[in-house]
């Protein structure tokens, strides 16, 4: 009960430093949330909190006081922070606080890393993360012939997703060098067109595996 107290206080004392510093529309995050939605963004607070309390409050003397003391891990905090009250999507939100807990944790990434790991979730949709994380698990065998389309249709049908959207997604993950070779692959299929990239074993570019490994918690 104690190392959950202090897990607690530990995050609520960052928090607290954080809120009052991040501005937003021309004033703190606080008073602006005491404005606009306040019932949404407060959910989403304690969320966030009961989220890091829960995976951590039994970590709480593993961790390194003094990498969390620093305030690069305060900026690193704040941003995290900053980015669950604004995400729309519960799945989202939770693999931004993924990607915190790593941090702190698990995977012990840099901070810049991190921050780089933040940017390039932030940017994505949620159909383009639900894309991303289906093509982790395939391995590609010497004879990929239909694993593309075969893996399009499971896609589609598990999230009741239209082709194109797939592709779409897929198409945006293989240009941020996330994937590689799915669309190639599919192309070639059925004589339209492409080339196909050879000796791959994933569809998840190095990159695209250390942005998956980060969000999907390493316990």
């Amino acid at each position: 009960m104690e190392k959950e107290k202090n897990c607690l206080d530990l995050i609520e004392t960052i928090v607290k430093a954080g809120v009052s510093i991040v501005p937003w529309a021309g004033g703190p995050i606080s008073t602006i949330i005491g404005d606009i939605s306040q019932a949404r963004y407060r959910k989403r607070e304690s969320e966030f909190i009961n989220t890091i309390n829960n995976e951590l409050s039994d970590k709480i003397e593993k961790l390194d006081k003094e990498k969390l003391s620093c305030e690069e891990f305060n900026d690193i905090f704040v941003n995290n922070f900053r980015t669950v009250l604004l995400t729309r999507t519960a799945e989202k939100r939770k693999l931004i606080t993924n990607l915190l807990l790593n941090t702190i944790s698990y995977n012990e990434i840099s901070f810049d890393d991190s921050e780089y790991l933040l940017y390039l979730l932030d940017n994505l949709t949620i159909k383009h993360i639900i894309c991303f994380i289906s093509l982790a698990p395939i391995e590609i065998p010497e004879n990929h012939t239909g694993i593309a389309e075969k893996t399009l249709d499971e896609i589609c049908k598990k999230n009741n997703f239209a082709k194109n959207e797939v592709l779409d997604c897929i198409q945006d993950l293989e240009y941020q060098n996330l994937v590689q070779g799915f669309i190639s692959q599919y192309e070639t299929r059925g004589g339209r067109g492409g080339v196909v990239r050879v000796g791959i074993s994933s569809y998840l570019t190095k990159k695209g595996w250390k942005l998956y490994n980060n969000i999907i918690l390493s316990k």
